[in-house]
């Protein structure tokens, strides 16, 4: 099959090494530009326009934007980019360590939030980007394992598994808080029932999403206000919404989580080879 040739980066560009797209589409490219603004390009010192072209893995699509940003020009600014172009020109980028496409890439992921959390925590986590990391976190806290499972990097699958059941545990504990307040001393009646009625209100929504525990101003204003109860249970659930958010103040970050538990991990590691060196000190003496 005969190859193409891109558009923008053809032989009358002046480009003096041959890459070729995974769909078989040609680009010349200047090797002073890509010795300058990336480091990964395979074989790009050992190539001219005389030899056999280097296939990359990527598509036509993908290299036409990332090609932009080697060279000392405006960028192209991502605005608007389906995301999965978007995630495989991020890939691109980080692979053949096109700086300026990382830099761009880095700041456009939270233009994917919410509905791309997922793909975004595991793109930070593969390639280290801690507060992309940190601001995808919450986002994620209430999905199942299963669908997030897909997109985590090996090294981060046991520490999110963890955090996220210390705030599984942190809803169940802020769900039964109620149970310490005093009961109201208003005499029964249709009192009584509204009373239940909020609290089950309010342990469905936590049920149902359980990023709401961030947010219990938001949560307990929509149930609570307005609605007739008498001072002492308002006040009753002011301090449930209190004890909460003393609750949810004490949980983590993902990424304090996360540089802990690497911590501990290298601890146990270096324990671990401690343990074997000494082994290996008693079984020589012998």
């Amino acid at each position: 099959m005969s190859s193409k040739i891109s558009a923008n980066f053809n032989a009358g560009s002046g480009g003096d090494v041959i890459f070729q797209s995974s769909n078989s589409v040609l680009f010349y490219v200047h090797k002073d530009a890509l010795g300058y603004n990336s480091g990964g390009f395979p074989n790009a010192d050992m190539v001219t326009v005389d030899t056999e072209p280097v296939p990359l893995t990527e598509s036509s699509e993908v290299l036409e934007i990332l090609f932009q940003f080697v060279y000392p020009r405006r960028h192209p600014g991502l605005d608007e980019m389906d995301f999965s172009l978007f995630i495989a020109l991020a890939e691109a980028a980080e692979k053949y360590e096109v700086y300026f496409a990382m830099n761009m890439c880095q700041s456009r992921m939270r233009d994917y939030l919410p509905r791309y959390a997922a793909e975004v925590f595991g793109f930070a986590g593969k390639h280290d980007y801690p507060h992309v990391i940190a601001s995808v976190a919450p986002l994620l806290i209430g999905k199942p394992l299963t669908e997030v499972a897909h997109v985590l990097p090996v090294h981060l699958f046991i520490p999110w598994s963890i955090y996220q059941q210390q705030w599984t545990n942190c809803l169940q504990e802020s769900m039964a808080l109620h149970t310490a307040l005093p009961r109201c001393g208003r005499s029964p009646g249709n009192h009584e029932p509204l009373w239940y009625q909020k609290i089950l209100e309010l342990q469905t929504h936590l049920s149902n999403n359980i990023t709401r525990l961030q947010t219990p101003d938001i949560l307990f204003r929509e149930i609570i206000a307005g609605k007739d109860l008498c001072k002492q249970c308002t006040r009753n659930f002011d301090k449930w919404k209190e004890a909460i958010q003393a609750e949810v103040q004490v949980q983590p970050d993902f990424l304090t989580f996360w540089k802990h538990y690497r911590s501990s991990e290298s601890d146990i590691g270096r324990e671990r080879m401690v343990g074997v060196s000494v082994l290996c000190l008693e079984r020589g003496s012998h």
